[in-house]
This record gives C-alpha cells, sequence and structure tokens, in this order.
C-alpha cells in the first residue's frame, strides 16, 4: 500500500502540473514540445519567443519544476506514512543537477527549433 501511495500520487501530481502547463501554453497559442519531438508547427509557433522565456518554459518549468514536484511529494509521502523514514534530504547538488539538466534540454530545444530545415522555401 505504501508503494502506491509513494508512487501513485506523486505521478498523479506530475500529470496534473503537465495538463495544466499544456493548458496555459495552448491559451497562449504555443504548444509544448514532448519529448524533444519538433515538427514544422511547432517550430513556427516558438520561433515567435526569444531565447529565455522559450528556455525557462521548454527546460526549467516542462522538467525541473516537476521532477522536483515529484521529488517533494513523494517524500512528504514517505515521512507521513513511513514510521522509520528519517525525513527528506533536500541537496543543494540535486536541485542544481536538475537545473542544469532543465537549461540543457531548453538549449538543446532552442536549437532544434531554428534548424534550418523548418525555415520557409525560398521563392
Amino acid at each position: 500500500m505504501l508503494l502506491l501511495i509513494e508512487f501513485g500520487v506523486p505521478v498523479c501530481v506530475f500529470a496534473a502540473y503537465e495538463l495544466v502547463l499544456f493548458l496555459i501554453l495552448r491559451s497562449c497559442g504555443l504548444p509544448l514540445i514532448y519529448l524533444g519531438r519538433v515538427s514544422h508547427e511547432k517550430a513556427v509557433a516558438w520561433r515567435r519567443v526569444r531565447r529565455w522565456p522559450f528556455v525557462s518554459v521548454n527546460g526549467i518549468l516542462s522538467f525541473t519544476l516537476p521532477m522536483l514536484l515529484y521529488y517533494s511529494v513523494s517524500n512528504y509521502l514517505k515521512l507521513k506514512f513511513d514510521p522509520h523514514y528519517g525525513g527528506p534530504r533536500y541537496d543543494l547538488w540535486t536541485v542544481l543537477l536538475l537545473v542544469a539538466a532543465g537549461l540543457r534540454i531548453g538549449f538543446s530545444l532552442w536549437k532544434k527549433v531554428w534548424n534550418p530545415a523548418f525555415d520557409l522555401p525560398s521563392v
């Protein structure tokens, strides 16, 4: 039962966060890029956005924040339901690693969006 609570509830929170982020971006006219797959329509829509807002949305808000949210909810539930759990360890290195990974993902997607294959054909 503890495994279901420890795994299932954070996954539901993660999915709810991604759904809210998807709805907010769609209301702004921007598609969410999943798993690094960039199509022509997504690239055209995201080319209106400057670099740092793009990186912060597609790297930090789409990767780092959900991972930290999952980590926090999982640790909270362990602390609440497991009497032998000593408490969460929020290491600075974990947070820095997730932020660095989010920035790396954001910049990688930025390069994919500005790939010359997505340029309009010249006349």
